[in-house]
């Protein structure tokens, strides 16, 4: 129930922040925002491949929510749980493509898209999925608020 309150407050809080400004003032991938939260995200994703706790602990807020490619939510605890570096012989890289951020002052929205590689002792392999991060500033500093991906499907032809 708190997972669920916490992306409804995320969303409302997104929601007011739109709310705040018109279409004109909202960025998609443009000034120093735009940037800041490019480099941050792929900080975190970086530390994530590696299995670095204090980057994550750092960067997610303390009300975090993931929505896995299944529907799951996780929350910030259960995440850092379960965070562990690749075992030996796995290598694991993220790349991000197609990154555009919609600023709306204190709240902003990165949707990319987010490819996982990972060779695994030589047998390589992609996870292509479609990722809507939230930030907030709290503080003076910004900390992704929530997150959700999905699945890229291979198209096939009729």
């Amino acid at each position: 129930m708190k997972t669920i309150l916490a992306a409804a407050l995320v969303l409302l809080a997104s929601a007011h922040a739109l709310a705040q400004k018109s279409p004109g003032e909202r960025s998609t991938h443009k000034g120093d925002t735009a940037q800041e939260l490019i480099a941050l995200n792929q900080e975190l994703i970086d530390a994530l491949a590696r299995g670095d706790k204090s980057v994550v602990e750092r960067i997610y807020a303390d009300d975090f929510v993931r929505t896995s490619t299944q529907g799951e939510t996780f929350t910030r605890a259960q995440l850092l749980a379960s965070l562990k570096a690749p075992e030996p012989g796995v290598k694991i890289v993220y790349e991000s493509k197609d990154i555009q951020v919609f600023d709306y002052g204190n709240a902003a929205v990165l949707v990319y898209l987010s490819i996982r590689h990972t060779d695994n002792k030589g047998e390589k392999s992609d996870f292509p999925y479609r990722v809507t991060d939230t930030f907030v500033k709290r503080g003076g500093r910004w900390v992704k608020a929530a997150s959700a991906g999905t699945p890229v499907l291979a198209k096939t032809t009729p």
